[in-house]
């Protein structure tokens, strides 16, 4: 199980408090935020950062999200596919 956690200073209590009780449940948590050194990134398994102005950081907070949405869809489709591929 894995959870996103978004956040722009990377500071937010009620988020760290969340990414610590997942990542003590066993979850991997993946952060989105603006930079690696905030105490979301060093809590995170996985960080992505978007070092952008105060201005489109929510834009590109959404993209960053977007993307990844996209690329875990991929690859469930690949192990679907790949699942179902007979052997001849």
């Amino acid at each position: 199980m894995s959870v996103v956690a978004i956040s722009n200073t990377g500071r937010t209590k009620d988020i760290l408090d969340a990414c610590k009780f997942a990542l003590h449940g066993g979850a991997k948590v993946i952060a989105i935020t603006h930079g690696g050194n905030s105490p979301l990134a060093r809590t995170a398994s996985v960080g992505l950062f978007a070092n952008v102005d105060e201005d489109t950081d929510i834009f590109s907070h959404l993209a960053i999200g977007d993307i990844l949405a996209v690329e875990l869809a991929l690859a469930e489709a690949k192990d679907v596919l790949e699942s179902r591929r007979v052997e001849t």
